[in-house]
């Protein structure tokens, strides 16, 4: 491990300071410049300091982005109510999931940035810190974060572990760094019996990890929001009984979306769009294309009393609201040349009609259990205006299709007690 760590230290400095100025502007983009910044360099304000060092060999758990800090913060309410005294630390990686860390965690979880992966950052928050356990969300592996756990006798945990085709085959080709990395966890609980194999595999001996499925079942349906269904109705065109919700898009899905509304709401005209880009600071490109189509259009943060063909999400933190407002809803990531798609089963929580392309690559389980279950559509670029427009006619389709992805949801759900119960298991 000795030769492996050492490379990494000499290396990972080098790229470190070729992708800086971009990662820079970035955080410029996403709002992340702010006096939080210097926690990814192991410094933090006075104040979080002395709520840190109040805390009590605390948790420490680690969500990189938007979905894996929902999942987290749905596996910290739940085991903070079966230990009311246990607290947490809860470090995301990006601004979007430091976002969803803030507004949603309870006042027994500190938030913070998640320091850079070098040794003096990482210490410096070891020391604050002082956590009882690490335990890190789905297949963040960074070295010196492991080692520092290790040589401070942290219990290391993985959870909710999965890895994808494409990561099996990146860990595989550097196994020769990558098995004795992994080696360092004391704990692995994966999702499916598939993901088991892949880290078996890259290990090049047998992991000793146990299949909880995945915890993304067990989300509450939280809605405290402002929004309502009401609400968003009075901000759509007259006579909206039907509300479509695009969630999570990217570059060159808007375009596929807004034809296809068009195209829908052409036949069927009470129907009402809510477009949620991935990324907020995609929004001025997006009013762009939607002017191309003609469509007039409020942002969610603009107050107005003026009715719209469609509503734009310039906001970070109110999906989960917004699919509950909603009838029949598009997972994005899938379609428009976009590959990999985003959590199906957020909708499903709430019982909505579910609509995806076919490139959920990073949720392969998931989705085909939804598909042989028939409880989500599959559709193309050409097909989607009209799956639209036979949910927006039909209400027993839609319910039909809700009900059953909730079914799914019902089913799979316990993942996050069981892990729980294993994290306070001894390590054998």
């Amino acid at each position: 491990m000795f030769f492996q760590i050492l490379i990494y230290n000499l290396l990972f400095p080098l790229f470190f300071i070729l992708y800086f100025p971009f990662y820079l502007k970035k955080q410029l983009k996403r709002g992340g410049l702010d006096c939080s910044f210097w926690e990814r360099f192991g410094f933090f304000s006075k104040l979080k300091k002395q709520t840190i060092r109040s805390l009590n060999e605390p948790v420490w758990i680690h969500a990189v982005s938007v979905g894996e800090t929902v999942v987290a913060l749905t596996f910290i309410e739940k085991w903070q109510k079966s230990r009311p005294e246990l607290q947490f630390v809860l470090s995301t990686t990006t601004t979007t999931g430091q976002s969803i860390a803030q507004a949603k965690s309870n006042k027994n979880t500190t938030v913070i940035y998640m320091p850079f992966d070098f040794l003096c950052p990482l210490w410096r928050a070891f020391k604050l810190i002082k956590p009882s356990k690490l335990v890190i969300f789905e297949v963040e592996i960074w070295p010196n974060l492991m080692l520092i756990a290790k040589k401070r006798g942290v219990e290391l945990s993985l959870v909710n572990g999965r890895m994808s085709d494409n990561s099996f085959r990146g860990f595989s080709r550097f196994s020769w760094f990558f098995q004795p990395t992994f080696a360092l966890f004391d704990k692995i609980f994966v999702q499916t019996e598939a993901d088991a194999e892949r880290f078996n595999g890259v290990s090049g001996h047998r992991i000793v990890s146990t299949v909880c499925d995945t915890m993304k079942f067990d989300q509450a349906p939280s809605t405290a929001s402002h929004l309502s269904r009401e609400h968003i109705q009075s901000r759509l065109h007259s006579g909206v009984d039907v509300i479509f919700t695009a969630a999570s898009t990217h570059p060159g899905e808007e375009e596929v979306i807004l034809k296809a509304y068009k195209e829908a709401r052409r036949q069927y005209q009470n129907l009402g769009l809510i477009l949620v880009p991935r990324h907020v600071e995609r929004t001025k490109e997006i009013e762009s294309l939607i002017s191309d189509e003609n469509l007039s259009y409020s942002l969610l943060t603009q107050e107005t009393d003026e009715r719209k063909d469609l509503l734009l999400v310039n906001t970070t933190g109110e999906l989960l609201s917004l699919i509950a407002c909603s009838d029949l809803v598009y997972v994005g990531k899938s379609l428009g040349g976009n590959e990999g798609g985003h959590n199906i089963i957020e909708p499903a929580v709430f019982g909505k009609a579910i609509l995806h392309g076919k490139n959920m690559q990073n949720f392969k389980v998931v989705t085909e259990i939804f598909q042989k279950e028939q409880a989500s559509i599959v559709v193309t670029e050409e097909t989607l205006a009209e799956e639209i427009y036979n949910l927006s006619i039909s209400k027993t389709a839609r319910e039909n299709l809700g009900n059953k992805a909730r079914s799914i949801v019902i089913k799979h759900s316990g993942a996050v007690a069981k892990t729980i119960n294993l994290l306070e298991s001894p390590i054998n």
